[in-house]
């Protein structure tokens, strides 16, 4: 049987099936479009495009649990190659604590019974996620390597995120903060288009090489849905970025500032363009890339994509330490969504297989990639 369609059965216990596979089932899916993700009193949010961008992913492993074949927990593992080496990035870790059903159970009896069954599920999901992570040799025997490495990136203050982090064995690498740009305002800018086929492979070049300095680099998300965005100047392609078109419900915010936004933002004439919980709509940037000598020009980039994207916000996730972003970052005007929130932080963690103290010490001495298809 072909592995892309191949399914394991890892662990059978009683009604509890835990099975490794390629392709998500329905109801993975259906759980996955269904989580809300973050902690409550941290950002909390869901995403509207997952079984769209589910079936995008470049090379896919589902661990879940199902109970009587409905799937009650999730672990994806997305396959690429990162600085020549095996990678394999956390991308989706959920469990549905109350076992969601299509009916909700109404008897208290049934409740805490169904609850009950819920934390012994937990249980096995969890041990056996740890377990995993101790030998993955499932994953290294299919690409026959020793070598390889598994990441996620993380808010360390998400209380979940630390409980998986610590299930998993992973150690921080590095850290990257989430800027917003944003305009109540947004109007076209004449130098700033869709980038053409023919120029795919040129621009994909360029920003390997802008961002050969950095860890975890991945260019999966390059050109997704043909939304790879240049500025021309003077018939010089002379910047670009790839915006992905991504659709939120924030449930959530942290913080004073947070619950200003959630509940103020959304009333105020105009200014509720930035910010609407229930249809967050924003631009998410990766691979943006400047020439020396044009960086004055950035922010015309960003402000149109904007307009060609029909948003109001877009959002850069970047290493501060990084010497593309101390290049760029002085010309852009973030605007009124970016003085809002407060510094918000994430951390790459990683955990390694087979790599020399000196390949793991030249990972964690880089400036992270953080890619926004897998941010997002």
């Amino acid at each position: 049987m072909d592995a892309r369609e191949s399914e394991l059965t890892l662990l059978k216990m009683r009604n509890l099936e835990l099975m490794l596979g390629r392709r998500p089932s329905e109801s993975v899916v259906e759980l996955l479009c269904e989580t809300i993700w973050g902690t409550p009193g941290g950002i909390r949010y869901q995403h509207f495009n997952t079984s769209q961008k589910i079936q995008d992913l470049h090379d896919p492993w589902f661990l879940y649990l199902q109970k009587d074949d409905e799937a009650i927990g999730v672990l994806c593992l997305d396959h690429r190659f990162s600085a020549g080496a095996h990678a394999y990035y956390i991308r989706y870790f959920s469990f549905s604590e109350g076992m969601r059903r299509k009916q909700v159970v109404a008897k208290a009896k049934l409740e805490t019974e169904t609850a009950g069954q819920a934390a012994r599920g937990q249980g096995v999901f969890k041990r056996f996620i740890s377990r995993f992570f101790e030998e993955p040799k499932e994953l290294l025997e299919h690409v026959n390597t020793p070598q390889a490495l598994f990441y996620a990136f993380v808010e360390l203050e998400n209380v979940r995120s630390r409980e998986m982090v610590a299930q998993m064995g992973l150690s921080p690498c590095g850290r990257f903060q989430t800027h917003i740009f944003s305009r109540i305002f947004t109007r076209p800018q004449p130098q700033v288009r869709r980038a053409r086929q023919d120029e795919h492979p040129h621009l994909r070049a360029t920003v390997r090489e802008a961002y050969a300095d950095h860890a975890f680099f991945h260019d999966h998300g390059l050109f997704y849905q043909d939304n790879f965005f240049v500025l021309e100047i003077e018939g010089k392609v002379v910047a670009g970025c790839q915006a992905h078109h991504v659709h939120w419900r924030v449930v959530e915010l942290p913080g004073r500032s947070g619950k200003m936004m959630m509940r103020v933002l959304p009333i105020l004439p105009l200014i509720s363009r930035l910010f609407n919980p229930q249809k967050f709509e924003f631009a998410a940037i990766e691979g943006l890339f400047c020439l020396q000598g044009y960086e004055t020009h950035i922010q015309t980039l960003l402000l149109g994509v904007l307009h060609l994207q029909g948003v109001h916000a877009a959002l850069w996730w970047a290493d501060k330490s990084a010497n593309l972003y101390q290049r760029l970052a002085p010309f852009v005007r973030w605007g009124i969504l970016q003085s809002l929130q407060k510094d918000a932080e994430g951390t790459v963690v990683f955990r390694n297989y087979g790599l020399s103290h000196q390949e793991v010490a030249d990972l964690q001495a880089k400036p992270v990639y953080v890619s926004a298809f897998d941010a997002t």
